[in-house]
């Protein structure tokens, strides 16, 4: 048997999206995107399947041809495809997400209140929530640290990730031991320090190489954050890597606020801190009544395929998006203010 005669079997790993101008194939086992010209997609979405590599060409002239086979040969060298037989061996992945839990992740963000963080996370606790994040805008203390870890520890979260600003008084002898001695090589735990100065880095460095549990938890941010309006910004090179699991969900769903809780500064339940409506007070409300109300699931479902601009976009497979900054704020389907990306 030729290469003629069998089939471009894409990998169930490797998405396709269309652009406006381009396609894109993103690879979750390798964690790489390519994109091609958007003739070329139809070909790769369908034609592939329909068609062996014989029957397919013989439907081009001898330059279209050309550009075929190298398209394939690119395909296989980058381990994307690979020659088969028979086609019908291959289904196509079904495109679904679900989740058992009723949220996945509740951010919180601290300046100038303290919040009742053993009451929140005891609800949490009840929405089989996996994901706490808390960010703080103020200098955080080491006893404060120290309180926020031990409520934590009182729950079964499957990640706490804490952000906080720089603070030399961690980074001295003593902080740096006392902070470790917090972490006690739970791993669950994630420490963000941002606004951190260059000169800081190789301190910081060493560090992680004294104490073991800190070279996993704790990680630096050069940028400065002053609040929740510093979120949102859309920029294609800082762009995660995906999951098939994250892909689905991306495709099915809004990968930004799906699922997502948040309480803001002033102690105000939102869908993200930095979104204008509220569905009540932390200190009033319970979170498990507002997560079950419509309202609070109205943006869950707001997949970049319906976002204008973004339905358009090659990238919007591996974009999470902003709902919270809007091109234009009285249309939920506005494109992300903070984009500056033209598909």
């Amino acid at each position: 048997m030729t290469m003629n005669d069998n089939y471009i079997y894409i990998y169930p790993f490797c998405f396709i999206t269309k652009g406006r101008h381009f396609f894109s194939i993103y690879d979750t086992l390798h964690k790489r995107m390519h994109k091609f010209d958007i003739e070329l997609y139809d070909i790769a979405k369908t034609q592939f399947r329909k068609r062996t590599v014989g029957e397919l060409l013989s439907l081009y002239n001898i330059n279209d041809k050309e550009v075929i086979l190298s398209f394939i040969e690119y395909l296989i060298n980058n381990d994307l495809a690979r020659y088969v037989n028979n086609i019908d061996c291959f289904p196509l992945l079904k495109e679904q997400w679900d989740s058992p839990f009723t949220i996945k992740r509740c951010i919180i963000d601290i300046r100038n209140i303290w919040h009742n963080l053993d009451s929140i996370f005891l609800q949490l606790s009840k929405l089989l929530c996996p994901k706490v994040e808390i960010r703080v805008y103020r200098a955080l203390q080491l006893n404060e640290i120290k309180e926020i870890i031990k409520v934590f520890h009182n729950y079964d979260f499957g990640v706490l990730f804490l952000v906080f600003p720089y603070n030399e008084l961690l980074l001295t002898e003593e902080g740096s031991m006392q902070l470790s001695r917090e972490i006690q090589n739970d791993y669950r735990i994630m420490l963000n320090m941002y606004g951190v100065p260059d000169d800081m880095l190789d301190v910081i460095n060493n560090i992680k190489e004294t104490y073991t549990s800190l070279s996993y938890s704790l990680t630096t941010s050069p940028k400065n954050i002053t609040g929740k309006e510093d979120c949102g910004e859309i920029n294609p090179t800082n762009f995660h890597e995906m999951s098939i699991e994250e892909i689905m969900e991306n495709r099915c769903y809004n990968g930004c606020l799906n699922r997502v809780i948040s309480i803001d500064e002033e102690g105000q339940i939102k869908n993200c801190p930095s979104m204008a409506i509220s569905y009540g007070h932390i200190s009033t409300d319970s979170l498990l009544n507002i997560c079950a109300k419509d309202d609070c699931k109205k943006y869950w479902g707001l997949c970049n395929s319906m976002i204008e601009e973004c339905k358009e976009c090659e990238m919007r497979i591996i974009c999470l998006g902003c709902r919270a900054y809007l091109s234009d704020p009285s249309n939920i389907y506005s494109k992300p203010r903070k984009c500056n990306y033209i598909p």
